[in-house]
């Protein structure tokens, strides 16, 4: 199989993820597409077969019946083609590159938050800044006077 990503760019990893939201985005829409085609169809169907002969005279419901399925079998072929875009080279090759920013963006925020976390800063008894480790701080003990009350 030809490889989407440029050589070594981002770990095997989150290639991993990406390629697994990609089949689970390209199955989704193509049931969600096939719905809709089904639908419409079958509203088609509905419509010239019951609806229309139901409120019109006869001869009126011929023409009205045969537009109501051409107008509805064309819509579903559109809703059909529709559908064969979402797994084309172009639409999937955006949503990989979508996924992948969406995917770098929320490892890069986990790592900012993770290091935000990692240093600490305290004051010493000499009253200078020290930057401390996460876990290396003390619990105030509780009869300690607080500056502020």
């Amino acid at each position: 199989m030809n490889n989407p990503y440029p050589a070594n760019t981002i770990s095997a990893a989150l290639q991993d993820q990406v390629e697994e939201q990609m089949r689970r985005d390209q199955v989704q829409a193509q049931r969600r597409w096939f719905r809709w085609g089904m639908l419409t169809i079958l509203l088609t169907i509905l419509l010239a077969g019951v609806v229309i002969p139901a409120a019109r005279a006869p001869m009126e419901a011929q023409g009205l019946a045969i537009f109501a399925l051409t107008f509805g079998l064309l819509f579903s072929g559109f809703i059909h083609w529709r559908s064969y875009h979402v797994i084309s080279d172009a639409a999937t090759r955006t949503r990989r590159e979508q996924l992948l920013g969406r995917l770098i963006q929320e490892e890069w925020k986990a790592e900012a938050t993770s290091e935000k976390a990692k240093h600490i800063l305290a004051l010493s008894d000499d009253g200078e800044l020290l930057e401390v480790e996460a876990n290396g701080v003390a619990p105030e003990p509780e009869n300690r006077k607080r500056a502020y009350e």
